[in-house]
């Protein structure tokens, strides 16, 4: 039996880093305004932003795996599309996954101008506020997906629906309430317009007590600007474990634990049936060999061998060899700040989140732990076990500060950063290497050219602004092949700006490698290959088997012979006696 199957050795930082699962689904609803004012002429006009950050939404879910339920709305239209018979009011799409058909209609409707396809079939018109609301409403309730994650987007550059009418305006502001009652977020983005004001409308009905007043208010004037917006708040916020944080015996609070930093990759790939192109799922099945009976997990038992002796164990006895602690996060002591240090950060850290919905009471008491941490520049060292059968960790819980904006608001404590910390075990000592390395003597010439490299070079960077070059390729080849495209989607590879490179320090890279005598190191190198020799006398003698592979091809290329490149050796030395007849 295998005995990596026992897994005492897993990766418990994979296990503890997954985000637990979760049977919903996000059910988002775009809202765009029709109105005249967003046709107006420009570069590009806000319909056109709208529905192409909706487009790109679209393929972006489609493209990454996502399995959410979008749909979109136009209202303020001449035509009426919808069940509930609102007047001006458009159901482009209803909510359910994406598809190529959706998005070829998307596309359809943001060509122009002139819009000609949406001049055919919707028109500029008018409806009431409060019945879009009402509509997405009943659009979720007839959605039949359990736990439902809702969200409403809402493109327009009309910071004041019905100015004037008393009466509109406060049914739209109800119904928007009603909606968040509902648990319902609704997002407001400002499309084509630097001069949109919350609160001439929005700001009443979206206001919320724990939240900055421009939190549900996006602005962007460009279609990317919008597209990476929405994504980003439509992000999964969920955290990887809920647990009781032990202060002392009898003293816990609860605590949501997430991740600061997750590495996106590729989505996984799914194998289909070469007949119908549907999904198919494996099953497998341990038969017995000798009586080919079908076994079950309570039937097996793993091994290890230790002093040539198989030591066998049930899965029963192995999760209660994995079990070291129940779950949750228990306070060791108190450590000065200083002590933390830069080489102790085994892994992207989390932050701690106060639940009130188990223990009532946490908040208060982690913002008082946090003030008189940050006030003594001291840090709390914590056992973590994050789940069931998980090894328990050791963190260290940091303090951050935010200052708030506001003179008449005092400073505001936000969260708890857990940095994960080694254990003994963990440390490498590396003081004898750093002993043994050769001492250099510093050449301050070329210490002054490395100078003028770095000031030159210097960049306006942020972290998360580069995007990964690899999913974005991925994902432009699949959305060319899905939308049947000649051409891949082009996107700039932020990390291979080797022109600017070579335009701001091409001569001082030029002259440092003068200095170090790079050229003379590569003729040098290239000469041990490029050795001339008689390749007929060595081929006589038995002699080619010394000769490297780079050797006897350049030795058959001046011959005339060209080789592929993968050629292996006893290949080439074949074609060679061929060439000779021996």
């Amino acid at each position: 039996m295998d005995p990596d199957r026992w897994q005492f050795y897993c990766d418990v930082e994979e296990i503890e880093s997954e985000s637990p699962t979760w049977a919903g689904r996000k059910c988002i609803i775009f809202l765009v305004d029709c109105d005249s004012a967003m046709f107006t002429e420009a570069a590009c006009t806000a319909f056109q932003e709208s529905i192409t950050a909706i487009r790109d939404i679209y393929c972006h879910n489609s493209v990454t795996g996502e399995r959410d339920y979008l749909a979109t709305v136009l209202y303020n239209t001449k035509k009426a599309e919808n069940s509930h018979r609102f007047n001006g009011i458009s159901v482009l799409h209803n909510l359910s996954l994406p598809s190529v058909e959706k998005v070829k209609q998307l596309e359809r409707l943001c060509n122009g101008p002139p819009f000609n396809y949406f001049d055919e079939n919707y028109g500029t018109g008018q409806s009431n506020i409060d019945e879009v609301f009402w509509l997405s409403a009943m659009m979720y309730n007839e959605c039949k997906v359990q736990n439902q994650k809702r969200t409403i987007f809402l493109f327009t550059n009309n910071d004041s629906p019905h100015h004037g009418d008393i009466e509109l305006r406060k049914r739209g502001r109800k119904k928007i309430k009603d909606l968040k009652e509902k648990n319902v977020t609704v997002e407001v983005v400002a499309v084509g317009t630097a001069n949109f004001v919350l609160d001439n409308f929005y700001k009443v009905a979206l206001a919320d007590e724990h939240a900055c007043h421009d939190d549900n208010l996006t602005l962007a004037n460009r279609a990317d600007d919008l597209f990476s917006r929405i994504v980003k708040k439509t992000r999964n916020r969920r955290g990887f474990a809920t647990l009781n944080f032990s202060l002392g015996p009898g003293i816990d609070i609860s605590v949501t634990l997430y991740n600061n930093i997750s590495t996106a990759s590729l989505p996984p790939s799914v194998m289909l049936d070469g007949r119908t192109n549907g999904e198919v799922k494996l099953i497998s099945n341990l038969f017995d060999p000798e009586t080919g009976e079908k076994l079950h997990r309570f039937n097996l038992v793993k091994y290890q061998e230790y002093g040539r002796r198989r030591i066998a164990m049930t899965e029963k006895e192995l999760e209660e060899m994995s079990s070291f602690t129940s779950p949750g996060l228990v306070l060791l002591g108190f450590q000065p700040l200083n002590r933390l240090k830069v080489y102790h950060h085994l892994r992207p850290a989390f932050f701690i989140s106060p639940n009130e919905n188990i223990i009532k009471g946490s908040t208060v008491l982690l913002n008082a732990l946090m003030r008189k941490c940050s006030d003594r520049e001291m840090t709390m060292i914590c056992r973590l076990t994050a789940r069931k059968n998980t090894s328990p960790r050791l963190v260290a819980l940091v303090a951050e500060i935010e200052e708030s904006e506001e003179a008449a608001q005092s400073t505001k404590c936000r969260r708890f950063h857990g940095i994960y910390l080694p254990y003994e075990d963990d440390l490498r000592d590396l003081q004898a290497v750093i002993a043994s390395a050769p001492k250099i003597q510093v050449d301050n010439q070329l210490v002054d050219l490395w100078k003028k490299v770095i000031k030159r070079m210097q960049i306006q960077y942020t972290v998360g602004t580069i995007q990964n070059p690899v999913l974005q390729k991925h994902y432009r080849t699949l959305e060319a092949v899905v939308l049947d495209r000649e051409k891949i989607g082009h996107f700039v590879d932020q990390t291979m700006n080797l022109k600017w490179i070579d335009n701001e320090a091409g001569m001082l890279l030029e002259q440092i490698k003068e200095h170090l005598n790079f050229d003379d190191q590569k003729k040098s190198s290239s000469s041990y290959t490029d050795v001339e020799f008689d390749l007929e006398a060595e081929a006589r003698n038995g002699l080619l088997g010394k000769r490297t592979v780079v050797q006897l091809r350049n030795a058959l290329r001046s011959k005339g012979v060209v080789i592929a490149s993968n050629t292996r050796k006893p290949d080439i030395i074949k074609r060679i006696l061929d060439l000779y007849a021996l």
